[in-house]
C-alpha cells in the first residue's frame, strides 16, 4: 500500500501501475475521483492531488526511480478502454521525468 501523507490526512491512490516510458520503467499512481467531490480551491481531494504530485515532483527528483501521477474524474472514466485512454482523459497530471 502506498502512503503520501498530507495535511489532511494520507493520500492512498485507488491504482499503482508500471509502464514504459520511452523505452524505459516508470511507476504510475492514478486516482479516479467522483466529480461532486472535485470541490473547489483548498478542498480535502484537491490538497490530497496537490501532495501527491510533490510527491512525485520529489522521488523523480531524487532519480533512484521514475514515477508519473494522474486525476481522472469518473465521467472522464467511464468508457475508457485502455490506460493510456484514461491518462489521456486526466484532470490533472504529474508527468515521469526525462531519463
Amino acid at each position: 500500500m502506498l502512503r503520501i501523507p498530507t495535511l489532511v490526512g494520507y493520500f492512498e491512490p485507488d491504482f499503482v501501475y508500471l509502464a514504459e516510458r520511452a523505452g524505459k520503467v516508470c511507476y504510475g499512481i492514478m486516482e479516479i475521483k467522483g466529480g461532486i467531490f472535485w470541490d473547489g480551491e483548498g478542498s480535502t481531494p484537491r490538497l490530497k492531488s496537490a501532495a501527491a504530485r510533490r510527491w512525485v515532483q520529489a522521488v523523480n527528483e531524487a532519480g533512484a526511480e521514475q514515477w508519473e501521477y494522474s486525476l481522472v474524474l469518473d465521467c472522464d472514466a467511464v468508457g475508457a478502454g485502455s490506460l493510456e485512454e484514461l491518462l489521456r482523459n486526466a484532470q490533472e497530471i504529474e508527468p515521469a521525468r526525462e531519463i
